[in-house]
């Protein structure tokens, strides 16, 4: 599966960091949640495919409060199956700095690798699943996205290591 196919530049933020202010330093796992997911809804929006933004986001916090998306070592796959979106779509956020996410080996979260697929799309849904796993067993797989400074960096890398 070529992953690279289903990522577009529009849908990738790249070194992202939070709007924080003095107040705000030690906001609250819900409230970055909300900013996450927001922004990982307003990404695959720009691709044109999601039906309802507002929709998509109200369940990625669900999904959310059932099961947390992170699998540690600084990564977290946020990912449904939901009748906002046509067809596979993929989104890609990085912070250098990392997010505190509530990860469950209390690191920071430097990679979002989210992907929305149609309810009816089984098989493509863990087909990519699989991909992406095996893209985070090299472990300079972190460092070489979080060093991209351009979005096509990230496709044509993806692209070459993994199709």
């Amino acid at each position: 599966m070529q992953i690279s196919k289903y990522l577009k530049e529009s849908s990738i933020l790249l070194d992202y960091q939070l709007d924080t202010n003095e107040e705000e330093e030690n906001q609250t796992l819900k409230k970055v949640r909300e900013v996450i997911f927001k922004q990982i809804s307003t990404c695959l929006e720009t691709v044109g495919k999601i039906n309802n933004t507002t929709k998509l986001y109200n369940e990625f916090l669900e999904r959310e409060k059932k099961d947390s998306c992170c699998i540690g070592d600084h990564i977290a796959l946020p990912h449904l199956r939901t009748l906002q979106c046509k067809e596979l779509l993929i989104s890609v956020i990085t912070s250098k700095q990392g997010i505190k996410f509530n990860a469950f080996d209390d690191e920071p979260v430097k990679i979002f690798f989210s992907f929305v697929a149609p309810r009816y799309d089984d098989n493509l849904y863990k087909t990519l699943y699989k991909n992406i796993s095996r893209i985070f067993q090299d472990p300079y797989t972190i460092d070489t996205l979080l060093s991209f400074e351009q979005p096509g960096e990230l496709i044509r890398y993806l692209k070459k290591e993994f199709s």
